[in-house]
């Protein structure tokens, strides 16, 4: 399969202002890349990359099968893990949804990303926090969508630290990195054209 992935760390941001769970929230970012192979073998290292994260916790919806993304707990909780989480699609025997919980856009040299269209066979959007082994907490979000079993566009970033990066309405506290944390960004096309590898790293 064709693979066009790309990492990003975030390396600053502009924050819109806090709203409550049920409106969409909009962070600028910027970040560097740090590799890049296949279609993105082009990519500069050290290439500016620029986009947006918004988050809309109240499209959150229980999901039909379980698993991962299942919403779950309270949203925004320091002390037990929770979930929102928005999944359609064929694969959970659902009606698509563009209800996102979370989308993205990204440019970077020449390249441009914007989170698609809900797919037909999945469609999957969540935001979550954990505790994992205190005091480790994990703030993620991701979104994919998928018109075909072996077709997707998709993307994702975490953050990683010692106390919780996110407050109570769920939201991060910050997208930007900072020594004592840790925080990744993706960005990914999967394609059945042919079993070449495209990655970009920053």
């Amino acid at each position: 399969m064709r693979n066009a992935v790309a990492f990003l760390y975030i390396a600053g941001m502009v924050v819109a202002p806090f709203a409550a769970n049920a409106a969409s929230v909009t962070y600028d970012f910027t970040g560097t890349v740090t590799e890049a192979l296949g279609d993105y073998g082009s990519v500069a290292l050290g290439s500016t990359v620029t986009g947006t994260y918004t988050f809309n916790l109240g499209n959150g919806v229980p999901t039909l099968i379980g698993g991962p993304g299942e919403s779950q707990g309270t949203v925004g909780s320091t002390t037990a893990n929770w979930t929102a989480a928005n999944n359609g699609g064929s694969y959970y025997v659902a009606t698509p949804s563009s209800a996102y919980v979370f989308s993205s856009t990204a440019n970077f040299s020449g390249f441009s990303y914007n989170t698609g269209a809900p797919g037909a066979y999945q469609d999957s959007t969540y935001v979550s926090g954990s505790l994992a082994v205190s005091p480790s907490y994990t703030f993620e979000a991701s979104e994919k969508e998928a018109p075909t079993s072996g077709t997707s566009t998709g993307s994702s970033f975490f953050l990683e630290g010692s106390s919780p990066e996110w407050g109570s309405d769920g939201l991060p506290l910050s997208i930007c990195h900072r020594p004592a944390y840790r925080s990744q960004g993706v960005i990914g096309i999967l394609e059945p054209a042919d079993d070449r590898r495209n990655e970009a790293r920053a």
